[in-house]
């Protein structure tokens, strides 16, 4: 294991390991205003010095974190395989900020964007790196997709585009400096973000208002929604070789993303 110090806007430490295909899994740390902030990193073994490989963010739900949320959705693979670095930040206190919902990371008004902002220049500013500022990606589950949607809103001048899968937009301020396109996954039989929405309280607005909202917001781009017929609360992915809902969120989201650079 080596461990690196990075100077810029934010104090950044990070160790790396090899992976046994040679990729590197790498833990790093960034010192900002709301405290130390996490994230897991997959490097693959595959880049090549004479292409600049996009950045690709993935952003777990509530109560996770990085290092879970990766085996999960699958992602690594997919980065060996065609080229990108795949990045899993760790919600404050395992939650985002992302507007009306939900948890710890609202309540405290933690600087998620920010967190992002800093982790997009920390990657960029990597020389051995060299990263393609054209083509930087968010993608999230759950509270995770209602994050990678605030982020498109304010990120905007980095981000080429988004992915959400069982999330909506609850950031009432959005405001995307350029149309962001996006590609949202959704079950019809979601009972924790409900596809048709919640009455307040909770106010949680429907995948509909969610894609309308954000069609109005970023004019001319591709918005495209994919409704799983009986789809719950999941990241749809293989299970025994073949995805149940015949869809498989990872590959349609990296899809979506290669043909959307900026």
């Amino acid at each position: 294991m080596t461990a690196f110090v990075l100077s810029g806007c934010a104090q950044s430490r990070y160790s790396d390991n090899t992976a046994s295909n040679g990729a590197t899994v790498r833990h790093g740390s960034l010192a900002l205003s709301d405290g130390e902030r996490t994230y897991r990193a997959y490097i693959p073994a595959s880049l090549s010095s004479s292409v600049r490989p996009p950045l690709l963010f993935a952003l777990h739900g509530a109560s996770g974190d990085g290092d879970s949320f990766a085996p999960v959705i699958g992602l690594d693979a997919l980065a060996e395989a065609n080229g990108f670095i795949a990045v899993y930040p760790d919600g404050y206190h395992q939650t985002w900020n992302a507007g009306r919902c939900c948890g710890d990371a609202v309540i405290q008004g933690a600087g998620d964007v920010a967190f992002i902002r800093a982790l997009i220049n920390t990657f960029e500013a990597d020389a051995r790196l060299h990263v393609d500022p054209n083509a930087i990606f968010v993608s999230g589950f759950s509270l995770g997709g209602m994050m990678a949607y605030r982020l498109g809103c304010e990120l905007s001048d980095r981000i080429a585009a988004i992915g959400v899968v069982s999330g909506v937009l609850v950031y009432d301020r959005c405001a995307p400096q350029r149309p962001v396109p996006l590609l949202h996954i959704h079950g019809t039989s979601d009972h924790v973000v409900p596809y048709e929405g919640q009455s307040p309280p909770d106010g949680l607005p429907s995948v509909a208002t969610s894609i309308e909202r954000w069609r109005a917001l970023s004019p001319g781009v591709d918005v495209q929604l994919v409704t799983i017929d009986g789809g719950g609360h999941v990241w749809p992915r293989d299970i025994g070789g073949s995805s149940l809902s015949g869809i498989r969120a990872s590959d349609s989201l990296w899809a979506f993303f290669a043909a959307h650079r900026r």
